[in-house]
C-alpha cells in the first residue's frame, strides 16, 4: 500500500485548490486514490482544508483559507436554474428571500458556497436575506439598511431648470415629532438545517412507521408501484421513486412526502428541484395544508402535482 503523507496532500491543495481529489493523484504520481481521500478527510477534520458543496460530476473539490475567490469558477458546474440565482445574488449582493421566485428562493439554498443566509429581526419580525459569501457583513448590514429606508419625494419644479450648482439649504426638522425608527438585529444563519440529508435506504431496510404506513396505503389505493425510497427524517419525510399504472401506461415519477402541518411554495420548489435531477415529474404528499399566499405562487410549478393525505 502506498503512503500518502498529509503534508504532500495539503501542499497539493495549496497550489491548485479549489481541486478534485483526483488531481491531487495525478500531482502526487500516486494511484491510491482511498488513501489520498482518507487524508483529505483527515485534513477536514483538523480544519486546515475545506470541501466545497459544488461538484464537479459527482465529486466535490477541496480547498484552503484565502482561496475562497478561486470558487467561482466552479460556477460553471452549477446547473441552469442554479446559475441564474448565483448570477442574481452576484449581481445584487443582498437578496431578501421573501421577495424572491419561489425557484430562485430553492437555488440559494442550494448554492451554499456562493450565498450565505443572514437571519433578521426587522420590527420584531424574523426575515431571511442572502448574502453574496465574499460581501463582509458589516457591508451587508449597510445594503440592508438601504432597502427600508423611505424613498425621498421627486421635488416639482414649476420655473423651468437652471443649469447652476447651488448650495442646499439644510432642512429643519419638528424636534417634537419623532419618526418611527427601523431596527435590526443580525445573526447568521448558515447552520440552518439541510434540506435534503439523503440516506439511501433500500427499501426493506426502512423502519415501519405510521406516516410511512398512510404513505404506503395511499399508493396501494391508487396503484402505484415503489421502485425506490429514501428516509430523509424518521416518521416525518420520505423520498420516493415510484411507478404509476395507468390507462396510458407506465408513468415514473419523483414523489417527496412530508408529514407536515403548514406547508409552502419552498417546501413544493425544493422537491421539484429533487425531482429535476431525476428529469422526472414530481408528485408531494403532505397530511398539512398551504397558506393562502403560497397557493398562489404554487400555480408556477407546472409539473407538480400535489395530494393531501387524509
Amino acid at each position: 500500500m502506498e503512503v500518502v503523507s498529509r503534508e504532500e496532500v495539503l501542499e497539493a491543495v495549496k497550489s491548485k485548490g479549489p481541486i478534485l481529489p483526483r488531481e491531487i493523484v495525478k500531482i502526487l504520481g500516486k494511484s491510491d486514490t482511498f488513501m489520498v481521500g482518507a487524508v483529505l478527510s483527515e485534513l477536514i477534520n483538523n480544519n486546515q482544508v475545506k470541501v466545497t458543496n459544488t461538484k464537479i460530476g459527482a465529486s466535490p473539490t477541496y480547498y484552503i483559507l484565502g482561496q475562497e475567490m478561486e470558487l467561482q469558477n466552479l460556477a460553471k458546474h452549477l446547473n441552469e436554474k442554479d446559475k441564474r440565482a448565483y448570477d442574481l445574488l452576484y449581481q445584487k449582493k443582498i437578496l431578501r428571500d421573501s421577495k424572491l421566485e419561489p425557484l430562485v428562493r430553492v437555488s440559494l439554498r442550494a448554492i451554499k458556497d456562493f450565498s450565505k443566509p443572514l437571519e433578521i429581526n426587522v420590527n420584531g419580525q424574523k426575515e431571511i436575506f442572502w448574502k453574496w459569501y465574499m460581501l463582509k457583513n458589516d457591508e451587508a448590514i449597510k445594503l440592508i439598511k438601504e432597502m427600508f429606508k423611505p424613498k425621498e419625494p421627486e421635488k416639482i419644479q414649476k420655473e423651468e431648470p437652471v443649469l447652476k450648482i447651488s448650495k442646499p439649504e439644510p432642512i429643519k426638522e419638528d424636534k417634537n415629532k419623532e419618526e418611527p425608527r427601523q431596527e435590526f438585529t443580525f445573526k447568521s444563519a448558515e447552520n440552518e438545517p439541510k434540506e435534503m440529508q439523503e440516506s439511501l435506504n433500500k427499501k426493506e431496510n426502512l423502519e415501519t412507521t405510521e406516516f410511512l404506513s398512510k404513505i404506503k396505503e395511499y399508493f396501494h389505493k391508487n396503484n402505484i408501484k415503489i421502485i425506490e425510497e429514501f428516509l430523509i427524517k424518521k416518521n416525518k419525510e420520505y423520498d420516493f421513486l415510484i411507478k404509476i399504472f395507468s390507462p396510458l401506461g407506465e408513468l415514473n415519477y419523483y414523489c417527496k412526502a412530508k408529514d407536515k402541518k403548514k406547508n409552502n411554495e419552498t417546501d413544493v420548489g425544493a422537491a421539484y428541484m429533487q425531482a429535476d435531477q431525476y428529469r422526472l415529474p414530481t408528485i408531494y404528499l403532505t397530511t398539512g395544508e398551504f397558506t393562502k399566499k403560497s397557493l398562489v405562487e404554487l400555480e408556477k410549478f407546472k409539473q407538480v402535482t400535489i395530494k393531501i393525505l387524509e
